[in-house]
């Protein structure tokens, strides 16, 4: 379910650079087309903090919007119960009488729904409230794959740059097993649902300061239930990371697809270079049909050379030459560790926090704050210190997501992959030691 990614809101400036403030007013008063929801982003104000109610839930910010539904920082705030920060993602307004936008928020839902494993982010609640589609998801702390690795460039820590390769290893093993449960799921008579995500890339791999990553945004993962399916001719996804057996009309795709996008990951991650994008679409489909990778040995000598086998392996442009699974991938990663350097989620925290000190911070006190906001009161006075967490964007020398939908009939799904995100589609998406906070 991707919207931009945006690491700690990264990618929106603060509120007092986008809304004059003689609009401040209007954007957190309540809309009564929406039934008390505000459709522009609710505003956290420097000293205010400010909420609108959709059922049990006061909606505070607007962290991601995409093409089928936005995702909202927002406490869970039943009658009767404890307050909760979550993630919350509605359909899109303007799709609430659109069937084919509902089939997809709903195959979304039932597909995270299914999914209980520590490295996908948990489904807290779905359902409709006036009409209009919801689910929320645990808010975790930490920033998307992809924001990690333009924030490490940017650092000129050498430590960390030397745990790099060992830290994403790390990482990529827990994705994998995390991949590879979406991968299993079974229907009542026991059958392979035969998921795919379809999407798998550094920003929908959510890095937590916990040091648990979580795969998320399953919005256009596909099932052998999906009441939504894609037109014939058309593929989604990230160009960059669209394996090549999906680039053929009529080939069968199938787990193995996902497996392909976790080594691109890795060899883009380990070099800091793209593998396949191109300045245009058409030549980066072409270099994935070429598939042309260069080795590691050539670029990081220093690496372990069982890294190379694994990117090979996981990059065979046949699926029957690929790894049979992502948790074969990840057991291979794991056995390079043992034979170099192993990291437990303590050593991961450890090194988030050392690369993302302030925003690790900001963001435990942020989730704080916004458990102020109860059921009786949607206007809150907040310490004119605490803002909104934000990581200001490191130059990316080339590196930014520049990938192409390929499917021009449907924007791309709510991108969860915010500081603050989301969570279980994928499975958005992923939970394990998640702040409870009330």
């Amino acid at each position: 379910m991707h919207a931009g990614a945006r690491a700690g809101l990264a990618a929106v400036p603060p509120r007092s650079a986008r809304v004059p403030p003689h609009a401040e007013a209007a954007l957190t008063a309540p809309n009564a087309s929406h039934g008390g929801f505000v459709d522009e982003p609710t505003v956290v104000e420097t000293g205010r903090l400010s909420a609108s109610r959709f059922g049990d839930y006061l909606v505070v910010e607007r962290l991601a919007t995409g093409g089928m539904g936005a995702i909202d920082l927002a406490v869970h705030a039943p009658a009767e119960g404890v307050e909760r920060p979550v993630a919350l993602k509605r359909l899109r307004a303007d799709h609430d009488a659109d069937p084919a936008f509902e089939a997809m928020f709903i195959d979304e839902v039932r597909i995270a729904a299914r999914i209980s494993h520590p490295h996908v982010v948990p489904l807290l609640d779905a359902g409709v409230h006036e009409g209009r589609w919801y689910y929320a998801m645990d808010l975790l702390f930490g920033a998307p794959l992809s924001q990690v690795a333009a924030h490490l460039r940017a650092s000129t820590d050498e430590a960390l740059a030397a745990a790099w390769p060992w830290v994403l290893v790390r990482i990529l093993a827990d994705a994998c097993e995390g991949l590879h449960a979406a991968h299993e799921l079974r229907d009542e008579h026991g059958r392979l649902l035969d998921v795919v995500h379809r999407d798998v890339g550094p920003e929908n791999l959510f890095v937590g300061f916990d040091g648990a990553v979580r795969v998320i945004d399953f919005g256009i993962a596909s099932a052998r239930d999906r009441l939504q399916a894609t037109r014939t001719g058309h593929v989604r996804g990230k160009a960059a990371f669209i394996a090549p057996e999906r680039l053929t009309l009529g080939a069968r795709v199938d787990r193995r697809a996902d497996v392909w996008a976790l080594g691109v990951t890795l060899w883009e991650s380990l070099t800091g270079r793209r593998l396949f994008l191109r300045d245009t679409f058409a030549e980066t489909l072409e270099a994935i049909r070429a598939g042309h990778v260069p080795p590691l040995a050539e670029l990081r000598p220093e690496l372990p050379a069982q890294l190379d086998t694994i990117i090979a392996r996981a990059l065979a442009p046949r699926p029957e030459h690929r790894y049979a699974t992502a948790r074969a991938m990840g057991r291979d990663l794991l056995e390079v560790a043992r034979a170099g350097r192993t990291l437990d989620l303590a050593d991961v925290a450890e090194w988030m926090g050392a690369l993302l000190p302030d925003a690790a911070a900001r963001q435990q006190r942020f989730a704080q704050l916004v458990t102020r906001v109860r059921r009786d009161e949607v206007d809150v006075a907040a310490p004119a210190s605490i803002a909104p967490p934000r990581l200001a964007p490191p130059a990316l020398d080339g590196l930014s997501d520049l990938s192409q939908e390929l499917a021009a009939s449907r924007p791309s799904v709510g991108r969860v992959v915010v500081l603050l995100a989301v969570g279980a589609l994928a499975g958005i998406v992923t939970a394990g030691l998640v702040a409870w906070l009330s």
